[in-house]
This record gives C-alpha cells, sequence and structure tokens, in this order.
C-alpha cells in the first residue's frame, strides 16, 4: 500500500541520515584533542602552583613558580578564580553578540591557538601582572570555544547519533584533567616555565591541524 511504501521510505531516509562517514570520527578526535589541551592547560595551575622541589631542585625558581612570583602565595585565590572566572562568564556571550557568518572551524582553532599562545607567553614572562593576564585571556578562550565545539558536534552528526559523539567530547575533560596531575612529572624533569611551553605549544599544533583537516559545513551550504 501507499502507506507501507511512504513508511519504508521514511525509514531508509532516517537510516541514511544515521550513517556517519570515518570523516566526521576524525574532525570529533581532533575537536576531543583541542578540549583536552584547554583543560590540560587551565588545570595546571593548581599543580605548578604546589610543586616542591626535593634535593637540588628545592627552592630553585626553574622548578619552584613561588621562587620566581612570592606574590602568587597572597594572590593565588584571584589567580586561580576570579581572573580566570570572569572572562570565562564573558567569552561565550562575546562570541554570541558577533555577527553571523565567520568560518565557524577557523575561529575555533583561532581562540584555541589563541588561549595557548598566553601559555607559551605564561612560560617566557616575568611580570605578575602579565602572568594574571594570560590566565585571562585563557578563560576568556576557553569560554569561546564550548559554543563552537558544540555546534561542529551538531554540523558533523546526525541527531540520533549526537549524544554519542557529545558524551565523547567532553569525556576529554578528564582526560585534560588527568593529564595536568601527570604534569608534575614534566615540571621535576624541565621546570615550570618549559611545562607552560609544552602546553601552549601542543594546543596551537592540535589547533593548525583541526584548521587544516575540519571543515565548516554550514559555510559549505
Amino acid at each position: 500500500t501507499l502507506y507501507n511504501v511512504t513508511t519504508k521510505a521514511s525509514e531508509t531516509s532516517d537510516s541514511d541520515k544515521s550513517k556517519i562517514t570515518w570523516y566526521s570520527w576524525v574532525v570529533l578526535g581532533l575537536l576531543v584533542m583541542l578540549r583536552v589541551a584547554m583543560n590540560w592547560q587551565r588545570k595546571s595551575l593548581s599543580y605548578i602552583y604546589g610543586f616542591q622541589g626535593s634535593g637540588l631542585k628545592m627552592g630553585d625558581p626553574v622548578f619552584e613558580i613561588l621562587q620566581s612570583y612570592p606574590q602568587m602565595d597572597q594572590y593565588y585565590g584571584i589567580l586561580s578564580g576570579a581572573a580566570y572566572t570572569l572572562p570565562f562568564s564573558f567569552g561565550g556571550i562575546a562570541l554570541g553578540l558577533m555577527k553571523t557568518g565567520y568560518n565557524r572551524k577557523t575561529m575555533l582553532a583561532g581562540v584555541v591557538a589563541l588561549g595557548s599562545l598566553s601559555q607559551v607567553l605564561t612560560g617566557l614572562v616575568d611580570s605578575f601582572p602579565l602572568l594574571c593576564l594570560m590566565r585571562s585571556i585563557h578563560g576568556f578562550c576557553f569560554s569561546m570555544t564550548i559554543p563552537l565545539l558544540a555546534t561542529m558536534v551538531r554540523d558533523y552528526f546526525p541527531k540520533q547519533r549526537r549524544g554519542t559523539a557529545n558524551s565523547i567530547l567532553y569525556s576529554a575533560n578528564y582526560f585534560g584533567t588527568a593529564l595536568s596531575s601527570m604534569g608534575i612529572i614534566l615540571i621535576s624533569a624541565a621546570g615550570w616555565r618549559q611545562t607552560y611551553l609544552v602546553m601552549g605549544l601542543v594546543g596551537i599544533a592540535f589547533a593548525g591541524l583541526t584548521n587544516f583537516v575540519a571543515k565548516d559545513r554550514k559555510m559549505e551550504q
């Protein structure tokens, strides 16, 4: 009957929509790595701040950030709190106020690269106010990645599989946190400045790779 034919056609259409190409999974993998990198950078401050060297490393400013910034003991609450969370609260809003039509893939790669650059500069500067500024820039950039990542997942995955994709994406939060705790090994081996440099360069590398590989499907329509 016409009803059965229509129903089968509809089921076939839904089945086609639920199919995902390997390319979508590759893009999701890159999005996950961006999220891991940003969370790694975000969570590492507490481990860098709390690191205390032993033996010859004890009291060495190469390994102990407090030797370079003794005022951090007094202002750590601000550095880990308001200096980050206030800009974080405005990043997504600023993105929402922007005019539509921008390339979201390029925007995502750009804000991750900028946030990662703030980590590189954190490892290079010798000014506590600049250290706070770099922290604020990262918070602002991190906030902007949240809606951008969500829209990229929506474009690459059909409604039936979007929940799975989002679950995989947000598992990156925990991988990033785990990576930051393991950063103690890197701090002990190379110092806190080198740790910031490594975190920043890794983020920049994945931002560049994402910009090269991924496509903004909304812009293609």
